[in-house]
């Protein structure tokens, strides 16, 4: 098993659906991502620079990421970038799939939530969750 050996089930669309939010805890605070698409990828594939999406700028604005996110994603949260938009920030994940030629299984998330929290109420949490 790897760290995100889980992502091949989201070539189906009810594992997509039930397994919807990710969330990642640092030492002052909890952000929770809603995902909202994913996209198989090969690297010969030149449409989508995948590994270059961590600042917008103007050649490359966030409207034309998420258009292009959205249009090569078989399986989205929503249409269009509409409920995107303005999102505080973005996560893209990625692991190997072996359906392309050095495939990239790769799976987006938007910031839903923020929770600035303690270190005791941090170690709190995770006691409760068993980590």
């Amino acid at each position: 098993n790897t760290m995100f050996g889980t992502f091949v089930n989201f070539n189906e669309e009810d594992y997509f659906n039930e397994h919807w939010q990710v969330t990642l805890d640092f030492a002052d605070v909890r952000r929770e991502y809603e995902i909202f698409a994913v996209m198989d990828h090969g690297l010969s594939d030149s449409r989508f620079e995948y590994w270059d999406v961590h600042n917008f700028n103007p050649d490359r604005p966030e409207e034309a990421f998420l258009n292009q996110v959205i249009g090569m994603s078989y399986i989205k949260r929503y249409e269009g970038i509409d409920n995107l938009l303005g999102s505080e920030q973005y996560l893209c994940m990625m692991t190997c799939e072996y359906t392309h030629s050095h495939g990239r299984r790769i799976v987006f998330a938007r910031l839903i939530n923020e929770i600035p929290y303690d270190r005791e109420v941090n170690a709190e949490i995770m006691a409760h969750e068993g980590r």
